[in-house]
């Protein structure tokens, strides 16, 4: 083997060292590269987060409040009462007085309750209920109860209680007898109940067989006959307005005329039950669109002492009435303005006075204006 042949191999396997050599650097020195160089960040799905059992249930809609309803109101002559009744289990109750708050309780884990308001005052107070739960949800009770209380703060109160779809419950009435002569039996009103469409009911009870009349304010309703046990009931079919009146049942003379005994109470008929409702089938029954027949109808003899008054004519002030107006509107002459004073004193102070919600019962023949209901002329 010559020098040349043996120098070139030498150079050969040099370069091949230094190429290796090379080849290896290069590959550690991206090695290194690539380690020190921060990574690229992966794209990410967007963050959900994870739903437990209890938040799907808080997602939930929270569900409606119990509605607030009465069970028992009793008042005593001097206005002091106790209210009690259920709601939703631990939430706020308000007793409202016209509208505004008059007392405050809560509810127990049963969702009763049982308020001592502050005595009623002397008058008509419309009472309702409103409840606030552990949500902030505020409940308005559809119950509406009605008290009246005596002036004197002596005789027994009236209460009422209107439930939406039922006839109003009369829980207390005053049960006082003022004779005007001695008579074989007390009379005395028994109830008056409210129904919806402008009917009302009124129960008495006095001396068998004894002559009897009906009146609402100092108006006469019509007469009629107790029977056999002394009981006498009239029901006025269409007519009564929302407001305060005075019903009085006069136990009379056939003969003479003269009043025997007298029984009177004051009666608050709820706003709202004196609108018009379906026509009804059956006896008694008035076809839509016609007055019913404006004859009173009594039992015959024999029979407990029932009345049957198709209606009566009653009149609700408005802004801008007076007692001329009323009377032209209704009798066709304003000087007939006395008769309607005359039928509604207690309310009417002063004659030039007459004020907005006042409600009037219209003697004789009444009802001629379509906008007030036709009174029955009484004979």
């Amino acid at each position: 083997m010559t020098a040349e042949w043996r120098r070139g191999v030498s150079l050969a396997v040099v370069g091949l060292v230094i190429g290796l050599g090379l080849i290896g650097a290069l590959a550690t020195g991206t090695r290194a590269v690539r380690q020190g160089a921060a990574p690229e960040p992966a794209p990410q799905a967007e963050a959900v987060p994870a739903v437990r059992p209890a938040d799907r249930a808080e997602a939930r809609p929270a569900p409606a409040p119990a509605e607030p309803r009465f069970d028992v109101i009793r008042v005593e002559p001097d206005g002091a009462a106790v209210v009690a009744g259920r709601a939703e289990p631990n939430a706020e109750i308000e007793l409202l007085v016209g509208g505004q708050p008059f007392a405050r309780g809560r509810t127990d884990a049963d969702g009763h309750f049982a308020l001592v308001p502050p005595p009623f005052p002397a008058g008509s107070s419309e009472v309702t209920l409103r409840s606030t739960g552990g949500g902030g949800l505020a409940a308005a009770g559809s119950d509406s109860a009605t008290v009246v209380v005596a002036a004197d703060r002596r005789a027994p109160p009236l209460v009422a209680v209107s439930r939406a779809g039922q006839p109003t419950l009369v829980l207390s009435r005053p049960d006082e007898t003022a004779p005007v002569a001695a008579a074989p039996a007390p009379l005395r009103v028994v109830s008056v109940d409210a129904e919806a469409g402008g009917r009302l009911h009124v129960s008495a009870r006095g001396a068998p067989r004894t002559e009897t009349r009906l009146y609402l304010n100092d108006t006469l309703v019509a007469p009629g006959r107790a029977g056999r046990d002394g009981r006498v009931s009239f029901t006025i079919g269409r007519g009564v307005r929302g407001g305060d009146y005075r019903v009085r049942i006069d136990q009379v003379d056939p003969a003479s005329g003269t009043v025997q005994a007298r029984s009177e109470v004051p009666f608050a008929y709820p706003k709202g039950l004196d609108g018009p409702v379906a026509a009804k089938s059956g006896p008694g029954a008035t076809p839509e669109g016609r007055a019913p027949d404006a004859t009173v109808r009594v039992a015959g003899a024999g029979e407990p002492g029932v009345v049957f008054v198709p209606g009566v004519g009653t009149a609700q002030v408005v802004r801008g009435d007076n007692l001329w107006s009323i009377s032209r509107r209704v009798y066709g002459r304003g000087l007939r303005y006395t008769v309607i004073f005359g039928a509604n004193q207690p309310q009417i102070r002063n004659p030039h006075r007459i004020y907005p919600g006042q409600v009037f019962v219209l003697p004789g023949d009444g009802g001629r204006d379509a906008t007030m209901a036709p009174a029955e002329k009484r004979g």
